[in-house]
């Protein structure tokens, strides 16, 4: 019987106004298994199938070309874009139903576009709201042709981007690095790249280790049930022959 897991949720949190409907919620599902979801009303079970579903989602968004990436075909870029938002809830989505769809949704994505405003010759970077938060992220290339994430969650880094990749939110503190360097080398997983970011000390920091085959499932969990770790997440890209 396959063990892998067939719905991970990772801190799922709710707020409706100034109540929290669900508060940092994580679990995982395995297929083969009778599993129950028990709660006096008003703990947040409906509004946790919503949000596992697809059913509470994005209300707004915001592509951010700047520099050199304002001049290309900006229409394609972001039709891909948005393919990739609404793949989690719409498996079957391409780039050319990608833009109805969130139309049909009411889904609201701003094109943005502005001369060169910093180091970089070029970028992109995704803004997406929610009901109860905003994440952003950003990227680039660089002059070897490999892109590369420059920001996530307004935290500036520099991490090559790779087929398997694991990522790791936690509050700045001293041992993050060792703790997943050692529970990846106690498990043998390679790491081929490793970079950090926060947004200040002592603040939320963020960790992407590329690594060179997907993370095992029983590592993940073991790494999420640190108490350093906030969330913890495996990543996968199509990154073709770049």
């Amino acid at each position: 019987m396959c063990n892998e897991a067939v719905i991970v949720a990772e801190a799922l949190t709710k707020d409706y106004g100034d109540k929290r409907a669900v508060d940092d919620l994580s679990f995982t599902v395995r297929p083969g298994l009778v599993t129950g979801f028990l709660g006096p009303n008003g703990s947040g079970k409906s509004t946790t199938m919503k949000m596992i579903t697809g059913l509470i989602e994005m209300t707004s968004g915001e592509i951010l070309f700047d520099g050199s990436t304002a001049t290309m075909n900006t229409r394609a870029l972001i039709s891909a874009t948005l393919a990739g938002l609404i793949r989690p809830q719409v498996s079957d989505v391409n780039m050319v139903s990608a833009p109805i769809m969130v139309k049909e949704r009411g889904i609201i994505v701003a094109e943005v576009k502005r001369d060169k405003s910093g180091v970089f010759d070029g970028y992109i970077k995704l803004t997406v709201k929610t009901e109860h938060r905003t994440r952003s992220i950003a990227g680039t290339c660089f002059s070897d042709g490999k892109p590369r994430f420059i920001q996530i969650k307004g935290i500036n880094l520099d991490a090559e981007v790779g087929q398997h990749m694991l990522y790791t939110t936690n509050a700045d503190a001293p041992g993050i690095i060792g703790l997943l360097g050692t529970v990846c080398g106690e498990n043998g997983v390679n790491i081929a790249n490793f970079q950090l970011g926060r947004n200040r000390p002592g603040g939320d920091a963020i960790a992407l280790l590329y690594l060179d085959a997907p993370f095992p499932e029983k590592v993940l969990e073991q790494v999420r049930a640190h108490k350093s770790i906030d969330s913890a997440k495996r990543l996968q890209f199509d990154v073709g022959g770049i």
